[in-house]
């Protein structure tokens, strides 16, 4: 998302590189199992999205029962068109 808002003229190439240390000083833990690429892949289908790429994080939520949070508004608007099953 920072090279996107530095691509779309949002923030400064400074701004950028400042936004991408801070992100790279806190802890990333990587999350992949059967379990969860086969939920995200069943939420993909119940909800029509072409890739697991979002749904991924959305299952890994659900998971955590942490909120998700997006600025990819064609993702939220898809998941509004359904109620969930």
């Amino acid at each position: 998302m920072i090279r996107k808002a530095f691509f779309q003229n949002r923030i400064t190439v400074k701004q950028g590189s400042e936004l991408l240390n801070t992100s790279l000083s806190h802890p990333i833990t990587f999350i992949e199992d059967d379990a969860l690429l086969k939920r995200a892949f069943e939420f993909a289908d119940q909800y029509g999205q072409p890739r697991t790429y979002d749904t991924q994080y959305i299952t890994l939520a659900e998971r955590l029962k942490c909120e998700f949070w997006t600025t990819d508004q064609t993702l939220v608007n898809s998941l509004q068109q359904k109620p969930p099953m």
